[in-house]
């Protein structure tokens, strides 16, 4: 049976390549970090774990997940599909597939 990934997945999925992490995919999968709140969520700590070992990578994987975590603190409708107006209030880290998540700015690695 073939996996059908869901919009917030895709994108997920495409953050990850544009900063160069694509070989560490299956590993957010497997995880279960397939979201944005899900990846806003994510701790340091975890990096390693997640097969994101060399220095520059764990660097990179810091700005996307702070940008990530702006654009989350900023968007209360990417959880459930519903809008929550305190950071925070989420039950789950699936988020609807119907919403447009526009991605963080990636260009700016300071």
């Amino acid at each position: 049976m073939a996996s059908s990934k869901s919009e917030t997945e895709r994108i997920v999925e495409n953050w990850l390549s544009q900063v160069g992490l694509g070989y560490a995919i299956q590993n957010f999968q497997m995880a279960g970090i397939v979201s944005p709140r899900s990846m806003a969520e994510l701790k340091i700590d975890y990096f390693e774990a997640l097969g994101v070992k060399k220095p520059e990578d764990r660097k990179r994987l810091f700005f996307l997940v702070q940008k990530v975590k702006a654009e989350v603190g900023n968007s209360g409708d990417w959880d459930e599909g519903e809008h929550h107006d305190e950071e925070g209030d989420d039950d789950g880290d699936e988020t609807s597939a119907g919403h447009t998540i526009p991605p963080p700015n990636l260009s700016d690695n300071e």
